[in-house]
């Protein structure tokens, strides 16, 4: 019976330690949308930007590593282009927006400071929707929707400061690299932003 309950209490000390090391966050965040596209279809050339938002919640496992998930909205974004080269009152427009589901993995490489520099990897998957349409409507473009679902390797860096032991303020940038399968056009999501931390 006292081996029990060595054995028992031996299993509450290292579940409080466990416990004491394992942090929760969760942030909200406001960024740029800077998108990059590359390619021969001009429906596609949307290097546009605009402002995005989103979240996330982590653990923190360790004082260097965390786990995280976050979702991105990126804004809508619109490109007009004349469909005949002298004649403005006719133009295609096309209009995007990237949403960014991600998990990701954290390194930091100043764990103890106040500021600490943390440097993220990990894959996200993007839903990428393009309506294409003409002004005034219907005239020579048939309107339609592209639907893209999309694996995006994915980096980031981040600095969070922290403004009290559960708060912090979090300079941060995403980078998503993809290829959209309906007309192979390549390119890149870069996101700076600023989020607000809590952790538990």
């Amino acid at each position: 019976m006292r081996k029990i309950s060595w054995l028992a209490l031996l299993l509450l000390m290292l579940g409080d330690s466990a416990q004491a090391q394992t942090r929760l966050f969760v942030s909200g965040d406001v960024f740029a949308d800077h998108k990059r596209f590359s390619g021969n279809s001009t429906e596609s050339t949307l290097d546009v930007t605009r402002a995005g938002g989103g979240g996330g919640v982590g653990v923190q496992v360790s004082d260097r590593w965390d786990v995280r998930g976050e979702v991105n909205f990126g804004g809508t974004t619109t490109v007009t282009q004349p469909l005949l080269p002298t004649i403005t009152a006719f133009q295609s427009r096309t209009r995007n927006r990237i949403t960014a589901y991600s998990a990701l993995v954290g390194y930091s490489l100043a764990p103890t400071s106040a500021v600490r520099l943390t440097v993220l990897g990990g894959i996200s998957f993007l839903h990428v929707k393009t309506d294409i349409d003409s002004i005034p409507a219907g005239l020579l473009v048939v309107p339609h929707t592209n639907i893209d679902n999309v694996a995006s390797p994915t980096v980031g860096v981040e600095v969070p400061v922290m403004l009290g032991s559960h708060v912090a303020v979090v300079p941060a940038l995403r980078v998503h690299a993809f290829v959209l399968r309906t007309d192979d056009t390549n390119g890149f999501a870069i996101r700076p932003g600023v989020a607000v931390r809590w952790m538990r």
